[in-house]
């Protein structure tokens, strides 16, 4: 979920390189999987070709978990 006016201009930016810094609990992750997501449906995107970096381990399998569901979840809420 969307928290705010900055996050939302985040995801609905396009033509450019974000980075996205901000404190624990901000909603980073969820607005880059929503970025991510975006691409893919909207832009015809490849998850290949993006790149996402984060700064730990865990934070990068937890941001790969979080995409898996998105994708699945998309998948079965637009099976075409």
């Amino acid at each position: 979920m969307i928290k705010d006016k900055a996050q939302e201009e985040v995801v609905n930016s396009t033509n450019k390189n974000l980075i996205v810094s901000a404190s624990a609990g901000s909603g980073k992750t969820t607005v880059m999987i929503r970025k991510i997501i975006k691409h893919m449906i909207e832009d015809g995107v490849g998850v290949r070709d993006i790149l996402v970096l984060t700064y730990t381990k865990a934070a990068a399998e937890e941001m790969k978990q979080r995409l898996l569901s998105a994708i699945y979840e998309n998948a079965q809420n637009n099976p075409s």
